[in-house]
């Protein structure tokens, strides 16, 4: 399909049939916890099996997170906006009732399904990862946003506050992924910049300008240290890299998860638009160009999950047992297909083709869409949702997703799907 043939009131229906009757359905009916508030999300690879009912205090924020967006959807009837908004204010009460640990507000990384905070492994601590903290930053800012209460903004600003002096500090923990001592990883300004995005915009449409501007200038700086520390002259955008910023033939060093890549695409253009940096536009823009080209599999088509900065399987020499452990890790997952780096790329390129009108990244998304509309989505409608781990021939694997985080949520289908529904209705309007 080429760009003059192609229907994107179309390709909005499609994207809002896969999120109102495969992908809520299935989390309606199988996740929410009525008794005790927030959501089950430890399902089987095909989501026919709960297999455990503690709770993810990552995956909460991001139940959260979808559920206040869709609050503010056209496609839900007023009674549907009212229970999500529902849900998500028991979910934000459940996670205030039991989740932040002492004085700093760091959160607990999982809970008991009653919210007793326990530790996922023995000896790492209740608070072991900053990340779920940013999520539930996320949750503050989605749900405040939609239901339009502003009971957690002391919360916010405290949660905030304590995320950034943390990584100010080096105190920013990682878990559940491993980082050598003395590297910078991209995940962490990544994230940063992120939540600096959406509490920046959060702030100046609830009329804090003033702070708005402050927040917006940390995104700014966040996202120079992504494209200063982890973009090659290549323009490859590499996950980790050693305190010297030298080029190592260390495998943690030298790989590339594209998915990643492109879903930061997206954020960084979303900040250096703002900006009007047409320069720093460009450049990104070749990041995208190389994790799609490193990443897209000329054989079977999709996005491979890790990829060596040249291209194909990651390889390089490690330091010690650790090391080792995470290369090892990287090297057997590397042709996995996975569901969200796929949308993710889907919405990057098809946004680097509006801003852009440049037919190299519509013919990308394309590429993305036919792929991912036929790999993911579960074929037995009853069950519904979508496979979320597929085998490099694109066959589903029985066991819970790969990766270090044995959890199933809708956070990177749904945000994906609501961002293309978005704009697909603005290609519409501007008949492009």
């Amino acid at each position: 399909m080429n760009i003059l043939e192609t229907d994107f009131a179309e390709l909005e229906s499609c994207y809002t049939e896969q999120l109102k009757d495969m992908i809520l359905p299935f989390w309606q009916k199988n996740s929410y916890d009525s008794q005790y508030g927030g959501f089950f999300t430890c399902f089987s690879n095909d989501g026919t099996r709960l297999l455990n009912t503690d709770k993810y205090i990552w995956s909460q924020g991001r139940m959260i997170w979808v559920l206040s967006k869709l609050s503010k959807m056209d496609i839900f009837t007023d009674r549907e906006k009212e229970t999500f908004l529902y849900q998500a204010r028991r979910t934000l009460d459940f996670i205030i009732d039991h989740c932040f640990l002492g004085e700093e507000m760091t959160c607990a990384f999982l809970v008991s399904r009653e919210g007793k905070p326990i530790e996922q492994e023995k000896g790492i601590g209740l608070a072991p990862s900053t990340f779920a903290d940013c999520f539930i930053a996320l949750a503050l800012i989605a749900f405040m946003d939609a239901s339009e209460d502003y009971f957690g903004m002391d919360i916010l600003e405290r949660l905030f506050a304590s995320i950034i002096r943390r990584y100010e500090e080096g105190r920013f923990r990682t878990s559940p992924f491993y980082i050598p001592p003395g590297t910078k990883y991209h995940a962490i300004p990544m994230m940063l910049l992120n939540v600096c995005n959406e509490y920046g915009e959060f702030l100046t449409l609830s009329g804090k300008q003033q702070r708005g501007k402050e927040i917006f200038k940390m995104a700014g700086d966040y996202c120079r240290t992504i494209l200063d520390t982890f973009v090659s002259d290549a323009n490859v955008l590499v996950e980790m890299v050693d305190s010297s910023q030298k080029v190592e033939n260390r495998c943690l060093f030298s790989y590339v998860n594209p998915g990643h890549s492109m879903e930061d695409c997206w954020f960084m253009l979303t900040c250096v638009c703002r900006e009007n940096d047409p320069d720093t536009v460009k450049r990104i823009f070749s990041v995208i160009d190389s994790s799609f080209h490193l990443g897209w599999d000329n054989q079977y088509g999709g996005i491979l999950y890790y990829v060596h900065r040249d291209g194909g399987i990651p390889r390089g020499e490690c330091k010690n047992q650790e090391e080792e452990i995470a290369a090892n890790q990287i090297r057997t997952d590397w042709d996995n297909k996975l569901w969200w780096p796929n949308t993710e790329a889907m919405y990057t390129t098809l946004l680097a083709y509006y801003l852009s009108h440049d037919k190299k990244y519509f013919d990308m998304f394309m590429q993305l869409h036919q792929y991912t509309l036929r790999t993911f989505p579960n074929p037995d409608r009853e069950v519904g949702e979508w496979i979320q781990l597929r085998d490099r021939q694109g066959n589903p694997f029985g066991h819970q997703v790969g990766g270090r985080l044995p959890v199933k949520d809708p956070y990177h289908i749904s945000r994906n799907l609501i961002l293309l529904i978005q704009l697909t209705r603005k290609l519409q309007a501007e008949n492009l």
